[in-house]
């Protein structure tokens, strides 16, 4: 069940329409934490409850439900902020502001299989140098 919550977090990062910031995204992953110890659902404690279960596990089984649905609730954040966590870090490997339209020249490795269209041909690039702040990976295009 905690996997569909998971996939329901992802998917709910996909409808927003910026990317939350690190403070929401630290906040969030804490939240999730408490949720998850709350639960108290562990593959520890199901491990043991499944093979021996003493006397006080009984109350703890009683509240499976709502500890489900904790641990639901806690992978549904966490799915959201590991989704929304990615997209951070992938956007902060961009090419800045003040180096769009100038030239750079770049030393590095094709990554790789060219990919021809009807202009040209397409490549991935990994820059190893370069004059300026650039991505880490390049899309190339020779027309």
């Amino acid at each position: 069940m905690s996997i569909l919550g998971f996939a329901v977090g992802v998917g709910f990062l996909q409808q927003q329409a910026a990317l939350p910031g690190w403070g929401v995204l630290a906040a969030l992953a804490a939240v999730s934490a408490g949720l998850t110890f709350s639960s108290g659902i562990t593959p520890a404690s199901r491990a043991l409850a499944s093979t021996e279960m003493p006397r006080h596990f009984a109350a703890w089984r009683g509240q499976g439900r709502r500890r489900q649905s904790l641990a639901c609730l806690a992978a549904l954040l966490a799915g959201f902020v590991w989704a929304a966590a990615m997209g951070q870090w992938r956007l902060a490997d961009q090419l800045p502001l003040e180096n769009e339209g100038r030239d750079i020249r770049v030393t590095g490795v094709i990554a790789g299989l060219q990919q021809a269209y009807e202009n040209g041909v397409r490549f991935d690039f990994e820059v190893e140098q370069a004059e300026a702040d650039v991505p880490s990976t390049i899309s190339l295009a020779w027309y």
